[in-house]
C-alpha cells in the first residue's frame, strides 16, 4: 500500500473533493465508507470542520488529508477500508479528531487499482492540535525505532507492499479519456497507440533522429518546438490525431525522453539532422532506415572481420620472446602456410601492435607499407625454404 499526506486551510474544497459524484462507478451512492460526523453535504461537513478548529483559533493549517492507494489487482472491501483509516487515524494520533473516509473509484482503470481517501481535522474534540512534523518520515521510514506506518498496516491486514514503477513504466490514461473508450467501445485510443509506437520506436535507446525516423515510417507523425534554433519540445500525431508529448506522460516529453534513457542524450549538432527528419514523408524515412540498417549490418561485418583477423594474429603469434617486427614475420609465415592469401595475411598482421602503433602515430599510409614489407619478407622466406627443401630433394636423387 501507499499513503500519501497533505494539509491545508479549505474544508470545503476538501469536501467537496471527496464526496465528488463523478468520482464514484454509481453517482447515487455515498463514497462516505466511514466517518464520526453528522453531515452528509460538502458544506454540512465543512461547517463542523470549521466548528472544531474554532476551538483552537491558533492553528492556522486546519484540515489533514490522506490518501491510500493498494497494489494493482487488490481488492478491498468498502468495512476493509473503513479499518484501515480508523488505525491510520491511530497511528497518526488523529483518533480523537473529527474524520470522513471516502473510497474513489476514478483511477481504478489505472492497472486496476483501488484507492481511498480521508479528511480530518488538525485539532481534536478537546481543541488540541495534532502535531504533524516528520509524519511523512513516519509514515514511509519509520520513527525512533518505530516501523514505518505503511508496513505496520500491511502486516496487521496483510496487505501487500507498494511497488513504485519507473517513470517510463507509467501509462495512465485521464479519467476522461478513458471513459470515452469505454463509450465508444475503442480497443485504443490515440494516447494508447503513441505510447505502443513510441515504446517500440525507442526499445535500444536510439539517437533522437533514429526515433524519429521509426516512428515517421510507421505513421506517426514527430514534430519538434523549436526556441533559439534548438529543439526544446515534441509532439505526436496519429491519425490526425496529436499528442503533446506531456499529454502522452512526463516520460515523452522532449527532455523526459532523454532523462528516462529512452533515448540518446540530445546535442546541438542533431539539430539540422531533426528538422530534415521531420519534414521528410513516410516513404523517405523508410527508405532513410534501410540506407541505416545497411551501413549497420555493413559495421556488424566489418566488426567480425576485424575481431576474426585478431584472433588469428593470437593463433598465430609464436610463444617465443621475440622482437615485435620477427613475431609479425613469424605471424605472417604461419598465415601463408596455412593458406591465406596476402590480402588476408595482410589484415592478419594488421592486428598486431606494431601495425596499430604505426596507423596512430605516422597514419594509415605507414601502417599499409609495414604490413604488405613484412607479408612480402614472409613470402620470400617462404620461398627460399621451399627452394632449399627442392635442391635437398634432387641431392638426395
Amino acid at each position: 500500500m501507499n499513503i500519501e499526506y497533505h494539509s491545508g486551510s479549505d474544508p470545503l474544497g476538501l469536501c467537496q473533493y471527496l464526496l465528488d459524484p463523478d468520482k464514484q462507478l454509481d453517482a447515487t451512492q455515498s463514497p462516505i465508507i466511514s466517518t464520526n460526523m453528522a453531515g452528509r453535504t460538502a458544506a454540512e461537513l465543512a461547517e463542523e470542520f470549521r466548528f472544531i478548529s474554532d476551538l483552537n483559533p491558533r492553528v492556522r493549517v486546519t484540515m489533514r488529508h490522506f490518501s491510500i492507494s493498494f497494489q494493482p489487482g487488490e481488492m478491498i472491501s468498502r468495512p476493509k477500508m473503513a479499518a484501515i483509516f480508523g488505525r491510520l487515524y491511530e497511528l497518526t494520533g488523529h483518533q480523537d479528531c473529527l474524520y470522513v473516509n471516502t473510497q474513489h473509484h476514478d483511477q481504478e482503470h489505472k492497472c486496476d487499482v483501488e484507492h481511498g481517501h480521508g479528511g480530518g481535522s488538525a485539532v481534536d474534540r478537546n481543541g488540541n492540535w495534532v502535531d504533524d512534523q516528520y509524519l511523512v518520515v513516519k509514515l514511509k521510514y519509520g520513527w525512533k525505532g518505530n516501523p514505518a506506518i505503511e508496513r505496520q498496516i500491511e502486516a496487521k491486514y496483510d496487505l501487500q507492499p507498494y511497488i513504485f514503477r519507473p517513470q517510463r513504466d507509467r501509462h495512465n490514461l485521464t479519467t476522461g479519456e478513458y471513459r470515452m473508450k469505454q463509450r465508444l467501445g475503442l480497443e485504443q485510443t490515440p494516447t494508447e497507440r503513441l505510447w505502443e509506437q513510441v515504446q517500440a520506436a525507442t526499445h535500444d535507446q536510439p539517437a533522437l533522429v533514429l526515433m524519429t525516423a521509426r516512428l515517421k515510417a510507421a505513421g506517426v507523425e514527430v514534430r519538434f518546438r523549436e526556441e533559439h534554433g534548438e529543439p526544446m519540445g515534441i509532439s505526436f500525431a496519429i491519425d490526425g490525431q496529436q499528442r503533446a508529448g506531456g499529454d502522452l506522460g512526463p516520460q515523452y516529453t522532449f527532455g523526459g525522453l532523454q532523462r528516462n534513457e529512452l533515448v540518446q542524450p540530445y546535442d546541438s549538432s542533431q539539430a539540422e539532422e531533426l528538422r530534415q527528419m521531420q519534414n521528410r514523408t513516410a516513404q523517405q524515412a523508410q527508405e532513410w532506415l534501410q540506407q541505416w540498417q545497411a551501413q549497420i549490418q555493413r559495421e556488424h561485418e566489418q566488426q567480425a572481420r576485424r575481431q576474426y583477423y585478431r584472433d588469428r594474429y593470437q593463433q598465430y603469434a609464436p610463444s617465443a620472446n621475440l622482437s615485435p617486427e620477427q613475431q609479425d614475420l613469424e605471424v605472417a609465415r604461419r598465415a601463408l602456410s596455412d593458406r591465406h592469401n596476402a590480402e588476408e595475411t595482410h589484415c592478419i598482421v594488421a592486428s598486431g601492435e606494431p601495425a596499430q602503433q604505426l596507423l596512430h602515430q605516422q597514419g594509415r599510409s605507414a601502417a599499409h607499407a609495414y604490413v604488405v614489407a613484412v607479408t612480402q619478407q614472409a613470402v620470400n622466406r617462404l620461398a627460399q625454404q621451399e627452394q632449399a627443401k627442392s635442391q635437398s630433394q634432387q641431392i638426395e636423387l
